[in-house]
């Protein structure tokens, strides 16, 4: 697993940001290129699904969608992905023996609660973690995209009904902090659950909210932290890893408490970490969304101290 690989499948998708419903109503249907092969076929009531793709599919990324409705073309988009119909971003694709599945989501279910039938299609751009962008069609008397959500890295991002309402949030991870002094793999990307408010996706904080742990669970990670390479003076992943966690599950004055507690006596002033990591959560593009359900932060959420210097 890659992107879910990421400190929490745990806490924890892939940054995201939220694209509104378009606003053109009017779809502009353009026939897929010429010496395209047909990949896959999916029908809905009077619609048919296609998707097609080049010759040398290791190397042609550039597949194409079409929705017939009685035969007749009312939506079509060339990308310069990979294309995958329904829920799961890595359909099509050979996966590890127990890798994770998501929910199964019927063609022309109504995910977003408007009463109409929808297509979820994705696009993946290639490359070793990047990226995927989901799109939602509705599927009527006229066809048209309602909303597209960019999934960044998260190759495990899927659509679920989180609060078991019949409607269908938007799963994944913001990867706001991918590379910010610790290498891809070791990045954590708390989980993130988006929801559909009308024209677009949106941060629902209620919806990620967990209980908090436990003084001992938080005391044996606090013991991890201090016992971990503070490399150059700088704390580990975990250590932000956890504060991440904390604040995106709705408990930041916990996250502020765990800092204090695991800190080590090192080069790099707490106050200053404190700093960096309030501006580069600050550059998340939920943030607006977030700030609300932040108390008592010792810091002040500047985006311009987000950029990590080597």
């Amino acid at each position: 697993m890659r992107a879910a690989c990421l400190f929490l499948l745990a806490g924890l998708l892939g940054a995201m940001p939220v694209a509104a419903a378009s606003k053109n109503p009017e779809i502009v249907t353009v026939p897929c290129p010429q010496k395209r092969k047909l990949n896959d076929e999916k029908r809905f009531q009077a619609f048919v699904i296609r998707t097609y793709r080049g010759d040398h599919p290791d190397v042609d990324f550039n597949d194409c969608i079409q929705v017939l409705r009685h035969q007749r073309v009312v939506f079509s988009e060339a990308a310069e992905g990979r294309i995958t119909i329904g829920n799961d971003i890595n359909g099509g694709f050979e996966q590890e023996k127990g890798a994770y599945q998501p929910p199964a989501v019927p063609l022309g279910r109504d995910i977003t609660g408007l009463g109409k039938p929808n297509l979820i299609f994705s696009v993946w751009s290639g490359g070793a973690h990047c990226c995927y962008t989901f799109h939602i069609l509705e599927l009527g008397d006229r066809v048209r995209e309602i909303a597209k959500v960019d999934a960044a890295d998260s190759d495990y991002a899927h659509f679920e009904d989180v609060n078991k309402d019949g409607i269908y949030e938007f799963v994944g991870w913001d990867f706001t902090f991918a590379y910010w002094h610790a290498g891809f793999n070791g990045s954590p990307a708390p989980v993130i659950v988006l929801r559909f408010n009308g024209a677009g996706y949106e941060l629902a904080p209620d919806l990620m909210r967990k209980p908090a742990p436990s003084a001992e669970e938080l005391g044996k990670k606090r013991e991890k932290v201090r016992h971990a390479d503070w490399t150059d003076g700088y704390p580990p992943p975990l250590l932000w890893g956890t504060m991440l966690n904390l604040i995106y599950t709705g408990h930041s004055e916990l996250a502020w408490r765990f800092v204090s507690d695991a800190w080590m006596p090192v080069r790099t002033p707490k106050k200053t970490f404190l700093r960096d990591f309030c501006g580069q959560l600050a550059r998340s593009p939920y943030f607006d969304e977030l700030r609300p359900t932040i108390v008592d932060a010792p810091c002040e959420f500047n985006p311009k101290y987000g950029e990590q210097s080597d």
